[in-house]
């Protein structure tokens, strides 16, 4: 029967840890979202370079074909 007293109070400190807890969940929600992003836009610029890289090493090999064919 305590837990149905309520006095303004304890109501008042009831609410406060619930409004700081819900801040908390959304601050590292909202942290592990924008890393998620940042991971992820890191990995397309990493795959795009890396697709650069292959490509140019492409057209390098091709040349040097073509040069010791003629």
């Amino acid at each position: 029967m305590y837990l149905l007293k309520f006095s303004p109070g304890n109501l008042q400190i009831k609410f406060e840890i619930l409004y700081y807890f819900t801040l908390e969940l959304i601050q590292s929600v909202g942290l592990l979202y924008v890393g998620a992003l940042f991971l992820n836009f890191n990995n397309i610029l990493g795959t795009r370079e890396l697709q650069d890289l292959t490509d140019a090493g492409f057209c390098e090999r091709e040349m040097k074909i073509e040069r010791e064919e003629d």
